[in-house]
């Protein structure tokens, strides 16, 4: 494992073959562990994705060299901060179907079986976004940027709320969802982080 700079800029690097590499849980561990190192080490970090290779270390410069002024925006932007996670889960209530008791074709009920989904999926939805604002607004002296990723069945919806949080104020922001946290009891809240902020590194090198 060794540095490569350009200018300001530096990758973290390590020598091997394309087809060397696995995907065991030991080699993403170790991607991990790299990462957290480097945050540990540096003002800002921009994760790359597990399995990047680049032909050798002329390859590294010439990309870094290319990317240099996309590269240090974003290290600007990410520059002394982490990225903390908050996970809901919320289940729909259970009610009485609304199925008609008559005689129906296996199309009207396929139809209104649908309508029901729909609806049920419709209500979890939109308890998702005021929590999402309750959220966002008892954290909100504490982070810069979030992100919101939301999966849902008929009867359970998952929020997944990332925040981009200066280091220095991740304890303030932990005392403000654990104080916040206590007064939602129809959801289940999960906290984890801090992490690289893998969530807003979102830059793709040419």
């Amino acid at each position: 494992m060794r540095l490569v700079s350009f200018a300001d800029i530096g990758a973290v690097v390590s020598e091997g073959a394309p087809g060397g590499m696995g995907k065991e849980i030991v080699d993403i561990l170790t991607h991990q562990e790299v990462v957290n190192r480097a945050l540990d080490l540096s003002r800002s970090v921009i994760p790359c994705r597990f399995g990047v290779w680049v032909a050798d270390e002329a390859g590294i410069m010439a990309l870094l060299s290319r990317n240099a002024s996309r590269l240090e925006t974003h290290f600007a932007r990410l520059a002394g901060k982490v990225e903390v996670e908050i996970k809901a889960i919320l289940n729909a209530q259970q009610s009485e179907s609304t199925m008609p008791t008559g005689k129906l074709t296996v199309g009207e009920r396929y139809l209104l079986a649908k309508k029901e989904k729909y609806h049920g999926v419709k209500s979890l939805s939109e308890q998702g976004k005021k929590l999402c604002q309750t959220l966002n607004k008892s954290t909100a002296p504490f982070w810069t940027a979030v992100k919101a990723e939301e999966t849902s069945s008929r009867q359970k919806l998952i929020l997944r709320l990332f925040y981009l949080v200066e280091r220095d104020q991740v304890d303030f922001f932990k005392s403000a969802y654990e104080e916040i946290s206590q007064k939602i009891p129809h959801c289940k809240l999960l906290y984890s982080g801090p992490w690289p902020p893998y969530s807003f590194a979102d830059v793709t090198l040419s």
